[in-house]
């Protein structure tokens, strides 16, 4: 667990996990489906060769009040897509090169809807946002040191929670 302090609020804290397995229960309440302890340890060990997880909660005075899901993605658009490079090698090989990223990415990519984080009620809308790119950047700044063009992305941001965020 590593502890990554904030912009916003001495009484909040970021804390970060690499694996499911080191996260307490206490700290982890949730029970949605693709959100589970169990699930996601699940997650660690059957795609750990594939997938690099990682888990953040975050606390307000010792009190756990959100949690969210990272996961690394990377994208080779020859090995994405074989069949153009069959068939334009040549060029499609110099802007594949150009254009392979890795990304990480706040949600998962087996599920569609909000299964990235959880929340408690006394967590404001801009504050969990306000932590999940925190926390976003925080990862994919680790990754960009690898030398890979990255990108971060919250997916599956409901059109709700971006209006509530502009205003």
């Amino acid at each position: 667990m590593t502890a990554v302090p904030l912009r916003r609020g001495a009484l909040l804290q970021s804390l970060h996990f690499e694996s499911a397995d080191q996260i307490p229960a206490a700290m982890w309440p949730c029970r949605r489906t693709f959100l589970d302890l169990d699930y996601l340890r699940t997650l660690d060990e059957t795609l750990a060769s594939q997938m690099d997880m990682r888990y953040a909660v975050l606390t307000r005075a010792g009190r756990a009040v959100a949690g969210a899901v990272f996961q690394r993605v990377d994208f080779d658009p020859e090995i994405a897509f074989p069949s153009i490079q069959k068939q334009s090698s040549t060029w499609f090989s110099t802007i594949a090169r150009r254009m392979r990223v890795s990304g990480v990415l706040c949600g998962n990519v087996f599920a569609t809807g909000p299964h990235g984080y959880w929340t408690r009620d006394d967590l404001s809308t801009a504050e969990l946002f306000d932590w999940l790119a925190q926390t976003l950047e925080h990862f994919r700044s680790q990754l960009a040191r690898s030398g890979r063009k990255t990108l971060g992305v919250i997916k599956d941001l409901s059109l709700d929670t971006a209006e509530a965020l502009s205003n």
